[in-house]
């Protein structure tokens, strides 16, 4: 391990030092993944104290907090870009808001460097309707939803997003055809989140579902 800061003498009671054993247990990983990490830490500029004997340990100033992540113009533009795109997706009003945060946070210097745009992207007319499907996701809200080519009404309790072959997906699990469903985006006709909530039961049957897709790509 690298040399750590010794706990000072004034500090030694307000700090709760932990032993990489008890922390290797609580993460459920090994100790020297756990020194690992710490050199990590300390190689980030975090300021690491420790303390030698039976009941020694590691800790970190109750009030640290690291400073905000410093990205050059290339890589904020890339994060931008990144985030632009995903106007044509579900994620779309979420990513516009986390555009608009990151841009607030970077230094002057670095927001001159920058392109006046990203990137530019058309945003899909579905997109807005079915962002809706990725809050429901989050607070586990069921869905009742229209396809283009089938009128029939479909209550579905909505898993995860897909990206596939240049489309989007919502999937879930399709309570009308009892089943796991993807839905592409393009082809909602309607999308409703109603207040009704679920028990995420079919997770695993959903994960099963996925891997089948993952070894027949989509068209």
């Amino acid at each position: 391990m690298a040399a750590f800061v010794k706990v000072p003498r004034g500090l030694s009671v307000s700090l709760r030092c932990t032993s990489t054993s008890a922390l290797a247990e609580r993460f459920g990983v090994s100790s020297r993944t756990i020194e690992r990490d710490l050199r990590s830490l300390q190689d980030a500029g975090v300021p690491l104290y420790a303390t030698a004997g039976r009941r020694g340990g590691y800790a970190i100033l109750p009030d640290f907090a690291l400073p905000p992540v410093r990205l050059s113009a290339q890589e904020a533009t890339a994060c931008l870009a990144a985030l632009a795109l995903m106007d044509r997706s579900p994620y779309a009003t979420h990513a516009r808001t986390a555009a608009d945060k990151l841009a607030a946070c970077l230094p002057a210097a670095v927001r001159s460097a920058m392109p006046v745009e990203a990137v530019m992207s058309v945003q899909a007319p579905q997109a807005a309707t079915t962002g809706a499907w990725i809050d429901a996701l989050h607070e586990h809200h069921l869905v009742a939803l229209t396809y283009l080519d089938d009128s029939t009404p479909r209550l579905v309790e909505p898993y995860t997003a897909l990206e596939a072959a240049g489309h989007w997906y919502v999937v879930g699990w399709c309570r009308t055809r009892n089943a796991v469903r993807g839905f592409r985006v393009d082809r909602i006709r309607s999308l409703q989140v109603t207040t009704a909530t679920f028990a995420p039961t079919h997770a695993t049957d959903v994960a099963r579902d996925l891997e089948r897709w993952n070894a027949a790509p989509l068209n």
